[in-house]
């Protein structure tokens, strides 16, 4: 069984007509409303100094999120 981080990665990975032909039987059943589209943002990622334990920020991470209902 594919876990969530599977189905993200082959999503990702997937060609838009694939994806479509993936949602076409959840289309048929459920409503899917667009609250929020995709957007492109960044997140800082925040580690931890293995000597002492203190937090700092090692750069940042490219973040894609949307939102639906």
């Amino acid at each position: 069984m594919m876990t969530k981080f599977d189905w993200k990665v082959t999503l990702t990975e997937a060609e838009l007509d694939v994806v479509k032909e993936l949602l076409a039987p959840i289309e048929e059943v459920y409503t899917i409303e667009i609250i929020k589209p995709p957007q492109n943002s960044l997140v800082m990622v925040k580690g931890r100094d293995s000597v002492k334990g203190q937090p700092f920020y090692s750069g940042e991470a490219s973040l894609q999120s949307a939102l639906l209902n």
